[in-house]
This record gives C-alpha cells, structure tokens and sequence, in this order.
C-alpha cells in the first residue's frame, strides 16, 4: 500500500475504482475477444485444406489483433489517466518496495 504526502499530511492510498465508463469500454471488448478465439480454435479443428478455411481464420485473426489493440489503448489510456490524477493530487508519493524474488521462486530451486 502506497503512502501519499497530500498538504503536508500522510494519507494512505485508497482503492480507485474504473469510472463505468471504461468498465462498459473494456468488458464487451475482452468478451468478444474470447469469443473470436472459440470460433478460431473450432474453424482450426476442422480436417479439411479448403480456401474458405484460410480466409475465414486471417480474417478472425485482424479482428482479433483489431480488438486487442483497443483494449490495450483503452488500458493504457486509463494508466495514464490514473498516473496524472495521483502526481496531480498529491506532493509526494511512496511506494513500498515490491519483492518479486519470492513470487517466482520454484520450488526446490535456488535463485542466484
């Protein structure tokens, strides 16, 4: 948990919330997302070489890499939005330290 200097004062970080708006932007996008990968999978399973085949599967492909890009720009655009709200609305900003180390540790393995 961050610690922000806002006036003078030590204030603790709060939870911020995505506004509805992105909420309504990104759901319907990763929805669709998973939903043109089923259909790619299903048209890849099928045994045949045919042109229809190739065609239908780059087309699904451009939609897919299309909607990705809008959910990273839409992602992107709500961390930059959030960057330029804190620096904003506070002095100064501390953050904890992030130890990783222990997260990606295997078991029976030693990091070096």
């Amino acid at each position: 948990m961050g610690l922000f200097i806002k006036g003078g004062r030590i204030i603790r970080a709060k939870a911020i919330n995505l506004k509805s708006e992105q909420r309504r932007k990104l759901l319907p996008l990763a929805i669709k997302i998973r939903k043109l990968i089923s259909i790619r999978d299903k048209i890849k399973n099928i045994e045949t070489k045919a042109q229809w085949k190739i065609d239908r599967l780059r087309e699904i492909e451009k939609k897919i890499w299309t909607l990705q890009n809008k959910k990273d720009d839409l992602v992107s655009d709500l961390h930059d939005r959030l960057a330029f709200r804190l620096v904003q609305d506070n002095d100064l900003i501390f953050l904890p330290t992030f130890e990783t180390k222990k997260m990606s540790a295997k078991k029976g393995t030693k990091n070096k």
